[in-house]
């Protein structure tokens, strides 16, 4: 049934007598802004429920295997990443071999609290693994000065297979040069041993400061440089951290 007038209120306290043909007209010019702002205000909604949690703990563990017994620890390692992300507080979690020094991995994983980060750490020394593996737990600093650490974890996506070996190329100047600054704590590239275009940059530096200098270095700047006319996507996040616990 099809009604030839309806009322459209307009204020609280007063309303017009509007035809059908007037009715269709206003809310074809009014509808797109009330859509917009139902979207917008879900948006606003979607972006507050859907934040992530923080991280406030980091486990980091370097591992060196024998040089034959290189696979099978990377075999052992398949669910690392799958069983860490169920611990408590888990946010995200990587394992990776060194991309220049295959007899090196790294387990590497993010938490809500450095509580749970420390909690897992124990869980994973008392597996019996062949590896020799220094490990620590950074519990993230709320604020940070001269003796605060500082971890960056950068993560590089969507490298073509073809580019992979350019990458490579241009990296291992920048992590042997890194590595002779004085207060560079750790500068490793890492790449997955299940897929060979995804990597993982773990940068620790003796604190803020140190990570300045090394901005400002050739090796950096050079290959900051290749790395944006090669058009791949990278992400870092940086933490600044207490001194960590063994």
């Amino acid at each position: 049934m099809r009604a030839s007038n309806v009322f459209f209120f307009i204020k609280r306290s007063s309303c017009v007598n509007v035809s059908g043909k007037d009715f269709h007209h206003i809310m074809r010019n009014i509808f797109p802004f009330v859509m917009a702002f139902a979207f917008a205000f879900a948006g606003e909604c979607f972006a507050q429920t859907a934040k992530p949690a923080d991280t406030a703990g980091v486990f980091v563990s370097i591992d060196t295997v024998k040089r034959d017994g290189i696979k099978a620890y990377a075999d052992s390692q398949k669910g690392f990443e799958e069983a860490a992300r169920k611990a408590a507080g888990c946010l995200r979690a990587l394992f990776m071999q060194n991309a220049f020094y295959k007899d090196k991995f790294i387990r590497y994983a993010e938490f809500s609290s450095a509580a749970d980060a420390k909690k897992f750490a124990d869980a994973q020394r008392a597996l019996n693994t062949p590896a020799q593996s220094e490990t620590a737990v950074y519990e993230v600093a709320k604020h940070a000065d001269a003796s605060t650490p500082l971890i960056i974890a950068v993560d590089f996506d969507g490298i073509p297979a073809a580019s992979v070996a350019e990458f490579m190329k241009i990296s291992k100047p920048l992590r042997d040069g890194t590595n002779t600054e004085k207060d560079v704590l750790s500068y490793e590239l890492y790449v997955s041993p299940e897929n060979p275009a995804r990597f993982f940059l773990f940068e620790l530096y003796k604190n803020r400061a140190a990570h300045a200098f090394h901005s400002k270095q050739p090796h950096f700047t050079d290959w900051d440089k290749k790395c944006a006319e090669m058009k791949f996507g990278r992400k870092g996040k940086f933490m600044d951290a207490k001194a960590p616990s063994k």
